[in-house]
């Protein structure tokens, strides 16, 4: 995740809208570091996919950092640059798209 890229490409956004409302926000991009989650009864077992092969509490905290910096920091940036096109718009939706891996169904 690049802040600077995210400010331009939202930038190039609110420069085509030209002062019109935007209706709608999709986030849909994200990467996937998560090899496993599985549920036996209240139990949750996490493994994070990395070169180690690391489970919950042996985790590389550069990965699990860099997989929060891209699936939450990523679309809140995009979502409070693009904001004051929405606040002229009447739908104002924000839609943040998961996979079943985010899923704890």
């Amino acid at each position: 995740m690049n802040e600077d890229s995210i400010k331009t490409g939202c930038s190039k956004v609110l420069e085509l809208l030209d002062g019109t409302g935007l209706d709608y926000i999709i986030n849909n991009a994200a990467i996937v570091r998560f090899a496993v989650l599985a549920f036996t009864g209240c139990m949750m077992i996490l493994a994070l996919q990395n070169p180690r092969r690391d489970l919950l509490f042996s985790f590389d905290p550069a990965v699990l950092a860099e997989t929060i910096k891209c699936n939450v920091t990523g679309p809140t940036l995009v979502t409070s640059f693009l904001l004051p096109a929405m606040e002229n718009s009447s739908s104002k939706i924000i839609v943040n798209m998961s996979s079943s891996l985010a899923s704890i169904n």
